[in-house]
């Protein structure tokens, strides 16, 4: 199933800043991605490989927030986020780079972790207190204005979607939640074996 949501029109170009949000964290330009923040901005000692993070956050936190900052109502975030995440599936199915997904509210709640899960998942030695003064005053505590729960997505997606488009979220967010506990195991592994 396809759904085109034919009815989206603008006078302002929206979806740029909400790229640059969902790839940031801020709606505005000039900050880092996630990939870029870890492995250049906390120094990786290996430089000549990209390291690509993809931070999953709830579809509907997403959307939220765009809807609170006047920037487009929901269901079009909804699509939007759509758009984006079945770009990074591609982007990340041609990779021969490593990849690792990670959930944006665990890197809130103790990023300083999750970089090194990151670092040891793609064997990159980070020096994660080098700018962690930087990175806390980045993440700052009201970052996140816009919390869902995944108890009730689908319910809640029901609410601004038709079925087709809601099933095509549910099941690039729950490959992605699925990718995200895979890297989270594969970096504790790799700690064992390293010990």
């Amino acid at each position: 199933d396809v759904c085109f949501i034919k009815s989206m029109h603008t006078d302002a170009i929206n979806h740029d800043p909400a790229i640059t949000f969902f790839q940031t964290g801020r709606q505005l330009a000039g900050f880092p991605s996630m990939g870029a923040g870890l492995s250049y901005g906390l120094g990786s000692e290996c430089k000549d490989r990209p390291a690509y993070v993809v931070p999953v956050r709830n579809p509907l936190e997403i959307a939220g927030s765009l809807e609170s900052q006047g920037d487009m109502p929901v269901a079009e975030g909804l699509a939007l986020w759509l758009a984006y995440m079945q770009r990074v599936e591609a982007f990340v199915a041609t990779l021969e780079a490593g990849v690792v997904h990670v959930r944006y509210a665990e890197l809130l709640d103790d990023w300083r972790g999750v970089a090194r899960r990151i670092g040891q998942r793609l064997d990159l030695p980070l020096r994660i207190e080098a700018r962690a003064s930087e990175v806390d005053d980045f993440l700052e505590a009201g970052l996140r204005r816009h919390v869902a729960d995944d108890t009730g997505f689908d319910a809640a997606l029901a609410r601004y979607l038709p079925e087709g488009s809601a099933g095509m979220i549910r099941a690039i967010y729950s490959r992605s939640l699925e990718r995200c506990a895979r890297d989270a195991t594969d970096a504790v592994a790799a700690r064992i074996r390293a010990t």
